[in-house]
């Protein structure tokens, strides 16, 4: 159980992926761009897992499939010439659970966020960033406050040179069992065509085969933190859920015009949790299989 909740502190890093998005305003060489540009970005999946078990203290308590819908919109406005700007956007996330009569989950999980940061370089390598997103983490059986979320992530991006950027972080998430998380990103281009990262927002390796086509293969996190309410077991009440799934896969994405791109997802879990920590109440999952198809772009 240890192991698996390092692994998944370290692959959650996929939350720097504002901070990279941030580093757009600066060119490759790390310099502030001499006219940095307004800048739209959306992204839209669909995923899910397969159908597996979950069992609590090896009793089987019966099936769990989940299926995933996910849409963001993020703006990127520059306020000088230097590269400082303002992070806008929301995004909304939704889990739903086909659960058996003995599984003591919730049927739906939802997530609705803003997205406030704002991007200040501090010289030619190094940016500062903060990031908060505000907004609803719960099961939407009955809202209240005690819905409300606001993680808020601190980051020092810093740009070794146009193939290795490192992020150092801290990331605030009053919902998770773990208020509290450093962290550490990175991206090295250490070849012609291939891409090693980590939280960015995936840990793995992306090999661009053509100048459309890029492969990928390593792992993420899916999942998160959400308060639930009263449609469970006495004991479960007004608490809240982390819900996790560590994946390995492969993945396709073909650029369909320069700004636009669409990508397939497949892979396994290899940790599927469902954890009441607050009441020491923890469902571990069989390892699945999962896909995910995903629509981005830029304008």
């Amino acid at each position: 159980m240890k192991s698996s909740r390092s692994l998944s502190t370290l692959l959650t890093l996929g939350a720097f992926a504002i901070g990279a998005t941030c580093a757009t305003a600066q060119d490759r060489s790390g310099r502030p761009d001499a006219a940095p540009r307004l800048t739209e970005e959306f992204e839209f999946s669909l995923g899910g897992s397969a159908s597996g078990g979950v069992e609590r203290g090896g009793a089987e308590l019966g099936d769990v499939s989940v299926t995933s819908f996910s849409g963001g919109l993020r703006t990127f406005r520059p306020l000088d010439q230097r590269g400082r700007g303002l992070i806008l956007g929301v995004e909304w996330t939704e889990h739903q659970l086909d659960v058996d009569a003995g599984v003591p989950l919730p049927d739906q999980l939802r997530e609705i966020q803003l997205v406030l940061g704002l991007n200040q370089p501090i010289n030619e390598r190094w940016t500062a960033g903060i990031y908060a997103r505000p907004g609803l983490a719960s099961d939407f059986d009955s809202i209240s406050g005690d819905d409300i979320n606001l993680p808020v992530l601190l980051t020092l991006t810093y740009v070794r040179n146009p193939q290795l950027m490192w992020l150092f972080g801290v990331n605030v998430d009053p919902f998770s069992e773990y208020v509290v998380l450093p962290a550490v990103g990175v991206r090295w281009n250490f070849a012609p065509d291939w891409t090693f990262s980590l939280g960015f927002p995936r840990t793995g390796i992306a090999y661009a085969a053509t100048d459309r086509l890029t492969l990928h293969a390593g792992a993420a996190v899916a999942g998160g933190n959400f308060h639930v309410g009263e449609d469970l077991p006495p004991g479960l009440r007004e608490t809240t859920l982390s819900y996790r799934e560590i994946r390995l896969g492969v993945s396709a994405e073909y650029q369909l015009r320069p700004n636009l791109g669409i990508e397939l997802e497949l892979g396994s879990t290899v940790d599927r949790e469902f954890d009441y920590f607050d009441r020491d109440y923890d469902l571990d999952g069989d390892n699945v299989g999962y896909a995910r198809l995903s629509i981005s772009g830029k304008f």
